[in-house]
């Protein structure tokens, strides 16, 4: 019995750690979503700003308290010449608590506006993601594009090196012109740079991944960015936007701006304190003294009002800066759905008829050199003719991707 049941343990334990070898495998290349994932878990900038919102809502908590009372110890008329307690009959020893209250409900509106301010911070936050989701697929698109641009060079270094070495044959045995083989190689070298630059560029969008997702995490193994979804209305788009993080942010910034109005409008009201005192005397009775102050905010005209009119003119400023930015944020949608829109079309158009008359002319052309109906010239101009086309689909498709993040970075993910 005791055997039986190690060996169902046996099992279970080897399903798991199957199932779990299966899930790791299963993980396969990093893909664009679970690159954002991982690019918000660890951007720092996230992390400072939630910070800084903690701190502000523990402020608010704060702001809203009355301020700590005050104790007071002293003598009051004692004698000099000789500072003893039963000289005078003034003389004591005194113990005293003042309390302090601000005017009106200045408490509650500066916890109210430090609030706020912290409701301002996780809009900018929810801004921080969205960017850093923006920035990350910029990167990954152009890292797609010169993945497929180098190989496509590749391809193309072959076919040249095929035809130098033709043309370096022909020129031995003297059927090729010096001319065609110094073109041929001048061809090579062009190919050759353009390689260079690419590899540049491609050091430049890998440093940028490494900035996002860490150190050689994206560097091999990455599933493409997937094709970008149909893009909403603009009527939806519009919609979407005011809701946009650094819109929503303003909008607590404007909200900031008219709590402080009011809380500057609560200083016409005057603060008042409280003080009891205890005075102890030798050999005489005791004295008890209350006292209630007030402030007295008679002279407002440079002090109160000027205030107020800061504050107000804060508030107008919000209001501006917020409509500034929607208006900003709506001409970059409206620019970025019309490229979208354009390179869509585009992008159908060179997949569905130029690229394919591309290939036949190449084919057409190499087919009538073999005849000696037509010359080298016209398939090298063939060949150029379709990488060239090529090129600039893959071109189309990294701009509309742009295109189409922004837009995501403009109006989020539709749900």
């Amino acid at each position: 019995m005791l055997l039986k049941r190690f060996h169902f343990l046996l099992l279970i334990t080897w399903l798991v750690l199957a199932g779990t070898l299966a899930e790791a495998s299963s993980s396969g290349p990093l893909s664009l979503e679970a690159a954002v994932r991982l690019a918000i878990q660890r951007d720092e900038g996230l992390r400072a700003t939630l910070e800084e919102a903690a701190a502000l809502r523990e402020q608010s908590v704060a702001a809203a308290q009355l301020p700590d009372p005050m104790l007071r110890l002293g003598a009051a008329a004692l004698p000099l010449d000789s500072l003893a307690l039963d000289d005078e009959p003034m003389t004591q020893l005194q113990l005293g608590l003042a309390q302090r209250f601000p005017a009106g409900r200045t408490r509650e509106l500066a916890g109210r506006r430090l609030a706020v301010e912290a409701d301002a911070l996780d809009a900018a936050r929810a801004e921080r993601r969205r960017f850093v989701a923006w920035q990350l697929e910029v990167a990954w698109r152009e890292l797609d594009y010169l993945e497929r641009a180098l190989a496509l060079l590749e391809q193309d270094g072959r076919w040249l090196d095929t035809l130098v070495g033709a043309r370096e044959a022909g020129y031995a045995a003297g059927a090729v012109g010096s001319l065609e083989l110094i073109e041929a190689r001048l061809e090579r070298a062009e190919l050759g740079e353009r390689r260079l630059g690419l590899l540049a560029r491609r050091e430049a969008a890998t440093a940028s991944l490494d900035r996002w997702l860490g150190e050689g995490v994206a560097a091999d193994d990455r599933q493409p960015a997937p094709e970008p979804s149909p893009q909403p209305t603009p009527a939806v788009a519009l919609e979407r936007l005011e809701i946009h993080p650094s819109l929503l942010r303003l909008d607590r910034a404007q909200e900031a701006a008219s709590v402080e109005v009011n809380l500057v409008e609560q200083r016409y009201r005057p603060a008042y304190g409280v003080e009891v005192g205890y005075g102890f005397r030798v050999n005489r009775p005791d004295m008890l003294s209350a006292m209630l102050t007030f402030d007295l905010p008679l002279f407002t005209r440079d002090r109160q009002d000027r205030e107020r009119a800061a504050a107000m003119s804060r508030t107008r400023a919000a209001e501006a800066r917020r409509e500034d930015a929607r208006r900003d944020l709506s001409a970059r949608l409206a620019e970025a759905q019309a490229r979208e829109g354009r390179l869509a079309e585009a992008q159908a158009l060179y997949t569905e008829a130029l690229e394919p008359l591309a290939a036949l002319g190449e084919d057409l052309a190499l087919a009538a050199y073999a005849s000696d109906a037509g010359g080298l010239a016209e398939v090298v101009s063939s060949r150029r003719r379709a990488v060239e086309l090529t090129e600039r689909l893959e071109r189309l498709r990294l701009e509309r991707g742009l295109a189409a993040a922004e837009i995501r970075y403009l109006i989020g993910d539709l749900p």
